[in-house]
């Protein structure tokens, strides 16, 4: 059975403020996000188009562009390796983002990605077309395109995936991806399909299914697999969550589903400070043997009064010698702009060689102010994730995602590469197995769906 688990390679590609981990910000295009001080008129389009607005218009912050540098220790300079510039149409919605980075080859920075948008008059995307860098024609050219539909309560219900043809330069469609919700609204089931040429229909692949509990919060998200011989839905794996008084998980054990019944798999503990900023999450690994949970790892982390984080710390478990030792130890400079949007990250890397923190990446965002011709009247987004850092070397951390909420990273062709579980506020994801490159990161909850753009160097 072909075992594609994709849901939704669909880039939503959203700029957003992210003011955690790194205070990064990636390419969250979503006309609600990244607005600064985001202006609230209802019926705006309405008076403007009517001609009853005569003073000058509001102003609101849009970002620009975004510059990565690296810390040359030897030179004692930076070093521009990526850029990300953005547009907007009149009505302040980001339609295009456009990502550069240095060609080592030539010494020079160049485009690599290009992302557009198409949205309708009420503001949803209706479809994303991503064109990447082509060695062979030494420009941009079409990968991947992506149309979502929308219910009266503008929930996602359907997204198609088509890839780019090249032979025949046109598109092929690829997947498909079926949303259900209940009565309130929530998310409780997302089916992948995939078109299959040779019949010209659609087949099962994966099913992700939540149950939501009377505190409208996941109880469980399981992941089913299709199977074609006895035509059903089988078990694959089961998050479990608890949660403490504000709301906030507590726990999260992760089962895997083998002789007809779930085996623990892993387990993780959180903590908070009275902000709801994480600041500590452990993970354990069921031992079957000795029917217990063992420590693999811990994260602490210290935050800012504007909820960047200021220190990260990874410790491993030494199994040997029964207890942590220290594995990342990293700092962060923040600086803001009067409007208190972040402006600069300097981060800083502690080297058991020097015995102190060495500066070695920065990251600067500049905005402009535009006056305000018309907003989305759509609701804001309840769920913002982050990425950081975007783009990355080995590890990227993803924010702000609700827990039990599903991972799938995909290629620009719709392949997938990896498939979890959203297990933290400040989920770290390990990829230093995957191929420098682009690719398609989706979040899925019981609330929304989100995708994002990264980057690997």
């Amino acid at each position: 059975m072909k075992y594609i688990l994709l849901l939704i390679c669909i880039l939503f590609v959203q700029l957003s403020q992210a003011q955690k981990f790194r205070s990064k910000i990636d390419l969250k295009l979503d006309s609600s996000d990244l607005k600064g001080n985001r202006i609230k008129i209802n019926n705006w389009n309405e008076e403007y188009a009517k001609g009853k607005l005569v003073s000058r218009s509001p102003l609101i912050s849009l970002l620009d562009s975004v510059y990565y540098w690296d810390y040359d220790q030897i030179g004692k300079n930076w070093n521009l390796y990526n850029k990300f510039i953005y547009k907007y149409d009149k009505y302040e919605q980001p339609i295009e983002v456009n990502h550069f980075i240095k060609d080592f080859a030539t010494g020079r920075i160049r485009i690599n990605t290009k992302i557009q948008r198409v949205f309708d008059n009420q503001g949803r995307i209706l479809e994303t077309i991503i064109s990447s860098w082509s060695g062979t024609q030494s420009q941009v050219v079409p990968n991947s395109k992506y149309q979502t539909s929308y219910n009266a309560t503008d929930k996602a219900i359907q997204d198609l995936i088509y890839v780019w043809n090249n032979s025949n330069q046109s598109w092929d469609l690829n997947l498909r991806f079926d949303y259900v919700y209940n009565t309130n609204n929530d998310l409780i089931s997302s089916i992948g399909l995939a078109f299959d040429t040779a019949t010209n229909s659609w087949k099962n692949e994966q099913r992700e299914v939540f149950s939501i509990n009377s505190k409208n919060l996941i109880d469980t998200s399981t992941t089913e697999i299709w199977d074609d011989t006895p035509k059903k839905w089988t078990y694959a794996f089961r998050n479990v969550y608890e949660y403490n008084l504000n709301r906030l998980v507590d726990k999260e054990i992760n089962f895997t589903y083998s002789r007809e019944r779930f085996i623990p798999g892993f387990s993780f503990t959180y903590k908070y400070d009275n902000s709801g900023n994480e600041i500590f999450q452990l993970k354990e690994v069921f031992n079957d043997a000795l029917k217990e949970f063992i420590p693999e790892y811990q994260y602490v982390r210290v935050y800012d009064n504007n909820k960047s984080i200021l220190e990260f710390k990874s410790y491993d478990w030494d199994a040997v010698n029964k207890n942590w030792e220290i594995s990342i130890d990293e700092k962060y400079a923040n600086t803001y702009n009067q409007k208190n949007q972040i402006s600069e990250v300097v981060t800083s890397f502690y080297s058991d060689i020097e015995s102190k923190y060495v500066i070695g990446l920065r990251e600067n965002y500049y905005y402009s102010e535009k006056e305000v011709v018309g907003v989305s009247l759509l609701p804001e987004p309840e769920n913002r994730i982050a990425v950081t850092p975007n783009p990355f070397d080995q590890n990227i951390k993803i924010l702000n995602a609700k827990r039990g909420s599903v991972i799938r990273l995909c290629d620009l062709e719709s392949k997938e590469i990896y498939g979890g579980r959203i297990n933290f506020e400040e989920e770290i994801l390990s990829l230093r197995g995957i191929a420098s490159g682009t690719y398609i990161l989706i979040v899925i909850s019981e609330k929304s769906v989100e995708k994002r753009l990264i980057i690997k160097r």
